[in-house]
């Protein structure tokens, strides 16, 4: 009994946790219901630029001693959908199990709680790249330790970090491959990883530089599992009932060189691209 029991639980778990495919250009993102609707991996010609190795989206921190709330995190709490709408070229889609969603340009849209926290995100995906856009407002009084309003498990095998500040300087890096350690600690206009051996990389962009505290704008390297980049956005320790952010803007866009010594070239042609795209506002949070 106590066997059919533990088989039917696993059957209701593996139903109620399921993932699904965006398809659009070159680029093949998983989407992760169990990390609520949260991207999972980027595939970009063939290469994972996010391989499936932590979480990515947004994650709140309440208070010290690991309370993290968000995507699969639920060390502090569990991220709650309140709203869902998946478009793909203007139709309204379902997601489900193993779907295959292929199309010019698919907009996923949520309403999630953190703790006290309702956040509005839009992810919208093009040939050029995905365009993030998240925006929130505290329900009531909420405090804060740390929030990432960003972060993104990028590839392990990357050698090589390139980033902008947003007072103009470039700077630059290598991944050791032998150590955990931290790279960058700045307020970012931009940030790439690139793999020389692949000869392909990841570039983020952001419209308006984000203000963040603590590291910042900063990559965690772990050999073993990922080149993390996080975004400690900047905020008071404890938000008022009411409080309504401004909206938050990430442009993601996958790109090829031939060297490490070709890709600061090809990231000032991918910055002046970037800034040309014209943000859509995101609807307000209710």
């Amino acid at each position: 009994m106590k066997s059919i029991v533990i088989a039917m639980f696993t059957f209701a778990m593996s139903l109620a946790a399921y993932e699904y495919t965006l398809n659009v250009g070159d680029y093949k993102i998983k989407m992760t219901e169990t990390g609520k609707h949260s991207i999972r991996s980027i595939d970009y010609k063939g290469y994972l630029l996010c391989p499936a190795s932590g979480w990515n989206g947004n994650v709140l921190i309440p208070a010290t001693g690991g309370t993290y709330i968000g995507a699969g995190h639920t060390e502090g709490g569990t991220e709650l959908i309140k709203e869902l709408k998946v478009e793909v070229d203007g139709k309204d889609e379902q997601p489900a199990a193993n779907a295959v969603f292929a199309g010019e340009n698919i907009v996923i849209e949520k309403v999630s709680q953190l703790d006290k926290l309702l956040v509005r995100v839009r992810l919208i995906v093009t040939k050029d790249g995905i365009v993030e856009q998240k925006k929130f407002v505290a329900t009531d009084t909420q405090n804060v330790f740390n929030f990432y309003i960003f972060q993104y498990c990028w590839d392990k095998m990357f050698s090589h970090w390139f980033a902008m500040t947003g007072d103009g300087r470039e700077l630059s890096g290598e991944f050791t491959h032998e150590k955990v350690q931290w790279h960058l600690n700045s307020d970012i206009k931009w940030l790439a990883e690139y793999n020389a051996t692949t000869q392909k990389g990841v570039f983020c962009f952001f419209p308006k530089v984000i203000p963040g505290q603590s590291r910042k704008s900063t990559i965690w390297e772990v050999p073993k599992l990922y080149n993390k980049y996080y975004l400690f956005m900047k905020l008071p320790q404890v938000l008022p009932s009411g409080y309504a952010s401004e909206e938050f803007t990430m442009l993601i866009r996958g790109f090829e060189a031939a060297s490490s010594e070709q890709v600061p070239a090809i990231l000032k042609t991918e910055n002046e691209k970037a800034e040309t795209y014209a943000v859509i506002p995101i609807r307000e949070v209710k």
